[in-house]
């Protein structure tokens, strides 16, 4: 065996599943050139920092009112919900994750027409539309990316969950 033999791609490392209608290559989901699954576990760290963050500032300002806790705990479960779901191909656990999401758009909409509607009683509207526009795009990111997870989960059941050839 020579040197010029031995190859270090991976595609040849593992022979594809065979297939009544051919070898199987698993094509790992993207938006755009990113990847999605790295792309889920870095917005839910981000999203657990924040919740930290959130929760600690809530209590240094001794604010009394219990929905701020409570944005708190539920900011905190769903993030680490998605990062155990993603990291682990949870596809039930993505599944809620991706509802809970679709509700929180629909939610994000409804809140950027009534501020839309109530344009003159807000000193600093454009800010909070601003930011409800940056929620709500990366929210509709995070949805689309549970989405094609979801998908990707599927595949691999019918490879047998065989990684070699994500």
């Amino acid at each position: 065996m020579s040197i010029s033999s031995i190859s270090s791609d991976s595609e040849h490392d593992v022979p594809p599943l065979q297939q009544p209608n051919g070898p199987v290559r698993l094509v790992v989901p993207t938006i755009g050139c990113i990847p999605v699954r790295p792309f889920l576990i870095i917005l839910s760290i981000l999203g657990i920092i924040g919740s930290f963050w959130t929760f600690f500032g809530v209590m240094i300002l001794n604010e009394t009112m219990f929905s701020s806790y409570l944005k708190c705990v539920i900011g905190l479960g769903f993030h680490t919900a998605v990062l155990i779901g993603t990291i682990n191909y949870y596809d039930d656990v993505l599944y809620v994750c991706q509802r809970l999401t679709l509700i929180s758009m629909i939610l994000s909409v409804f809140l950027m027409i009534v501020l839309l509607a109530s344009n003159l009683l807000i000193e600093h509207i454009i800010e909070i539309q601003l930011l409800l526009a940056l929620a709500l795009v990366v929210t509709v990111l995070e949805y689309e990316s549970i989405k094609r997870l979801r998908k990707y989960i599927e595949a691999r059941r019918g490879t047998d969950g065989n990684e070699s050839l994500a």
